[in-house]
């Protein structure tokens, strides 16, 4: 359960403790936390009015990366800048209505400070993740963080792959009956 935290574009933010778990961060701590050397995550949404203005303001991100994390269009990569990285991934649309071959994009920052991950669309493996931190069975670093959350997404894509060569082989069964 992903809980809202009263912050245009604030999906969630939470520190993590280092040992699986984590705690949530109210608005209020969100600067002091950025800047401190625990380890803080905050998930937000691109496309919510002045999340571009803190991410420079607030965050302290140069350009370069409030560009990557807020471009309307992506591409997966990952690039190191200073002293991050840009991470940029893809996973499977498993919104209503919509195509699960329409890919939606995960933008995220990595510094010593944390990670700061943003979503144009719902994609559940960041709220999973936030589930996993608040029922103590989490990451206890950023790159177990960054693995937990991709290996989720590699999940739901191997689902869609799987459905896909069932249908597929549906077909093939057809054709030669």
């Amino acid at each position: 359960m992903t809980h809202r935290i009263d912050f245009p574009g604030l999906l969630f933010a939470v520190n993590l403790d280092g040992r699986g778990g984590a705690v949530e961060i109210s608005p209020a701590q969100l600067q002091q936390e950025l800047q401190r050397d625990s380890l803080t995550w905050v998930h937000l949404d691109h496309t919510a009015p002045g999340v571009d203005r803190w991410l420079r303001e607030v965050a302290g991100l140069d350009e370069v990366v409030v560009d990557a994390l807020t471009f309307d269009e992506s591409r997966p990569r990952c690039a190191p800048h200073g002293d991050g990285v840009i991470l940029i991934l893809r996973g499977v649309n498993l919104n209503p209505g919509q195509d699960r071959e329409d890919m939606v994009s995960i933008r995220i920052w990595l510094d010593r400070h944390g990670v700061i991950s943003m979503r144009q669309r719902q994609l559940k493996s960041p709220g999973q993740v936030q589930e996993l931190l608040l029922a103590g069975h989490g990451p206890t670093n950023q790159g177990e963080l960054i693995v937990t959350l991709t290996n989720l997404m590699c999940d739901y894509i191997a689902d869609v792959v799987n459905s896909l060569e069932d249908a597929m082989d549906e077909l093939e069964d057809t054709v030669l009956t």
